[in-house]
C-alpha cells in the first residue's frame, strides 16, 4: 500500500485513503490467514479482524494478537491505566452452534486474561439482535436496545450476564437510523448487530446521564484531546448516510 498521501494528509479522514487504496488490491495479492498460511486466489476471504489505530496513538500500542480468524486482541497504554481491546466478528445466524460455541470459549479465554482493574472493550460485529427486553437482562442490557432479539442474540446476552460487561449501545438514546450498522439484503430493514462492550465500572462514567457526550468526554480523558476532522459517512454507492448538522 502506498502510505506516500497518508503522511501528507491532514484534512481528511485517513482511513478513507486506506479503504481507497485496498479496492485497488488485486485479487490475487496474497493475503495471509491468522495460521501463517497464505490464502489461495481463489479461497473466499470470509473471516478477518483487526485495528485503525492513529497515528499519535501508536507508541501507546501493543503488537495486535490473533487469537483467531475472528478475534483479535490490542493492548494501549491510558492515562487511567491499561486498556484491552477486542476486535470481533461473530459467526451468522445460520452457522453451526459447534462453531458459535468455540467462537465464545476463545472469547471467554481472551477476556479471562485481561486483569479486573484494566479497562476492557469488546468491540465488533456480532451478528446478534440483542432486542428490547431490559428487564429480562438488567445487568448487561440498557432501556435503548433496538428491534427484535434472535439466537444470535440470546447467545450475546447470557455471555454478557456471565461475564457482568454492559452493551454499551443499549444505555444512550438517539435516532434510529444512528443505531442501526446493517441492512437485510433481502427484506431491505437495517438492524442493530455492531457493539461496544465494556466492564461495567468503565460504563457507569457514561451511563448515569445517558449521554453519548459525556462518554467521549470521558474517552478524551483517558486518551487525550483529538482533531476534529471526521469525514461523513457514506455507503458504497457514494451516498452520505449522516449529516452532522441534523
Amino acid at each position: 500500500m502506498d502510505t506516500t498521501n497518508l503522511e501528507k494528509t491532514e484534512d481528511i479522514r485517513k482511513t478513507a485513503i486506506i479503504d481507497r487504496e485496498l479496492t485497488l488490491v488485486p485479487s490475487g495479492k496474497e493475503i495471509t490467514h491468522s495460521s501463517g498460511r497464505v490464502l489461495g486466489e481463489d479461497e473466499r476471504r470470509i473471516h478477518g479482524v483487526g485495528f485503525a489505530v492513529h497515528n499519535r496513538l501508536l507508541n501507546r500500542i501493543s503488537t495486535p494478537q490473533g487469537i483467531s480468524e475472528r478475534i483479535t486482541v490490542m493492548e494501549m497504554e491510558t492515562k487511567t491505566g491499561k486498556a484491552h481491546f477486542n476486535s470481533t466478528y461473530a459467526q451468522t445466524l445460520t452457522t453451526e452452534n459447534e462453531k458459535k460455541y468455540q467462537f465464545y470459549e476463545k472469547l471467554q479465554d481472551a477476556i479471562n486474561n485481561v486483569p479486573k482493574a484494566d479497562h476492557l472493550f469488546l468491540m465488533g460485529d456480532f451478528n446478534a439482535r440483542v432486542g428490547t427486553e431490559n428487564k429480562v437482562w438488567p445487568t448487561c442490557f440498557g432501556p435503548f436496545g433496538l428491534g427484535k432479539i434472535n439466537e444470535n442474540g440470546q447467545r450475546l446476552l447470557e455471555f454478557c450476564t456471565n461475564n457482568n460487561p454492559c452493551i454499551t449501545n443499549t444505555f444512550y438514546s438517539g435516532k434510529g437510523k444512528h443505531k442501526v450498522s446493517w441492512c437485510h439484503p433481502r427484506s431491505g430493514h437495517w438492524h442493530q448487530i455492531d457493539f461496544i462492550i465494556v466492564r461495567k465500572k468503565d460504563a457507569n462514567m457514561a451511563s448515569d446521564t445517558g449521554n453519548i457526550r459525556k462518554m467521549s468526554e470521558n474517552i478524551r480523558v483517558a486518551i487525550g484531546p483529538t482533531a476534529n476532522k471526521v469525514a461523513p459517512l457514506k455507503s458504497a454507492t457514494g451516498e452520505q448516510l449522516i449529516d452532522k448538522k441534523k
